[in-house]
């Protein structure tokens, strides 16, 4: 297993530069899904699959070039890194964002280093110390917080917020293989094939899509598949390649504490859209946070599998 290196003032910029593109995912996902008015444009199927075809297409070129470079082994965990760290992720977002706020999306995508931890010490074996354990905890607890929050119409979310805590659980097994078993491929070589082994279902699957008639009957589609376009290509495609390199180049935990940041991005673009925050959500996301800070406080003691 590859050492940790202690992070350099680069990381740190590197690290607010993807919190900040990451923060503004959220809000072009519900421009996809609602345009600028609110009514419904693209559903979450397409925006998804149009979302993940577009990011692979944009790093087709270097994943032909690279892929008979990789083992059949590599080529496998790359599919498992594409499937976890993006496919699945990207239904399961646009999905609950047809009932859910994109800035309580963006505070429950917070969890990740919590489930990156977990899967950490029991999948790599990695020790950890009480205070993470009880970070853990805080960050569980407030994401069971969030879950049961009602929302304006005095509903309560749960599936859709659920859908969102799964994802990040698919985010924190895609980084650990990233650091663990891809730690000697190139960051930009496992984001071009990862993105290019997905894009084929999804480019399957947009062909079975009439999206034709989403052009002809409303007039924000041509605004909506830019935010798409701009989600596909700056938020998914290069931003995974910036990711990638913070996992290979400092630690899973330093690069997932990026999610310390995103929930402000997320919450500040929400607001600006009109979306409604109440004390309670800014509490429990709070919570999450401090749990999430408790987890990195100290860095774990990596132990061999």
């Amino acid at each position: 297993m590859k050492e940790d290196t202690s992070p350099q003032g680069v990381h740190y910029f590197s690290l607010l530069a993807l919190a900040f593109v990451w923060g503004s995912s959220f809000i072009l996902m519900r421009i996809g899904l609602r345009g600028f008015e609110g009514a419904p444009v693209f559903d979450s199927f397409q925006v998804a699959a149009l979302r993940m075809f577009l990011a692979g297409m944009f790093l087709l070129p270097i994943a032909i070039k690279h892929f008979k470079k990789l083992s059949k082994r590599q080529l496998l965990w790359c599919a498992v890194v594409g499937s976890f760290g993006n496919l699945i992720p990207a239904f399961l977002f646009t999905s609950a964002q047809t009932d859910l706020d994109s800035s309580i999306a963006g505070i429950l995508n917070s969890l990740t280093p919590v489930f990156a931890l977990i899967l950490a010490m029991i999948v790599f074996k990695v020790k950890f110390r009480n205070i993470q354990l009880i970070g853990l905890a805080l960050g569980l607890l407030g994401a069971i917080g969030l879950i049961s929050l009602k929302d304006g119409a005095g509903d309560f979310l749960f599936w859709p917020s659920a859908k969102v805590v799964f994802a990040t659980l698919c985010y924190a097994i895609s980084l650990n293989v990233i650091r663990n078993m891809l730690s000697e491929v190139h960051p930009v070589h496992i984001a071009a094939i990862s993105l290019g082994m997905i894009s084929i279902p999804c480019g399957v699957l947009l062909l079975g899509m009439d999206l034709e008639s989403v052009f002809l009957q409303s007039e924000e589609a041509l605004s909506s598949f830019i935010a798409i376009v701009v989600l596909a290509i700056v938020g998914t495609a290069l931003a995974v390649i910036l990711f990638n390199r913070l996992v290979a180049n400092t630690s899973v935990i330093f690069a997932s504490s990026v999610t310390y940041i995103i929930p402000i991005f997320a919450a500040m673009w929400g607001l600006f859209f009109g979306e409604s925050l109440v004390w309670m959500h800014l509490v429990y996301g709070l919570i999450i946070l401090f749990g999430v800070y408790l987890i990195n406080r100290k860095r774990p003691i990596v132990g061999k599998a």
